[in-house]
């Protein structure tokens, strides 16, 4: 068996802490539903939650996901870790775009009293949103492209 390339370490050791930030991320989700969401009323039914705040149900799949990926990626070199790394960074692409685009979708035309427009963040915690969706596109894209280097291919028997 050959040495596991230093780069690898670190890619499971970012996976974990991605699944750390996604627990923080199904936490918040968690925690705004159970005192009402974007509402103001108590709790909200959990299959409606799951029909119209997919954020949850899908960061607490990436969240087990990531756990175990990174203890694969630690404990084997076969090639179904290296897919399965491949589709995680794929899902997760797939995930912060469509958080990061109803985020920007709440950018919008403000009108001044003077007639003029100009463009505004409606939530003023969208700043850091949209910080926060930047993050597992640099890690995703990178882990991706790391992992398409043949002597992580040749370290994953592929």
């Amino acid at each position: 068996m050959s040495k596991r390339p230093p780069g690898v370490t670190l890619v499971a050791l970012l996976t974990l802490l991605s699944s750390d930030a996604l627990f923080i991320l199904f936490m918040i989700n968690y925690v705004l539903l159970g005192v009402g969401g974007p509402y103001n009323g108590g709790t909200i039914d959990w299959f409606y939650v799951m029909i119209h705040y997919p954020t949850l149900p899908i960061s607490l799949v990436l969240l087990v996901y990531s756990f175990f990926l990174s203890i694969g990626i630690f404990e084997q070199t076969t090639k179904y870790v290296w897919y399965a790394s491949i589709l995680f960074w794929i899902l997760t692409l797939v995930f912060f775009s469509g958080w990061t685009y109803t985020i920007w979708r709440n950018i919008g035309i403000s009108y001044n009293e003077d007639g003029s427009s100009s463009w505004e963040l409606i939530y003023a915690w969208q700043y850091e949103a949209i910080m926060v969706t930047l993050i597992p596109f640099a890690y995703s894209i990178g882990c991706l492209a790391y992992f398409q280097t043949q002597k992580i291919k040749h370290h994953f028997h592929l």
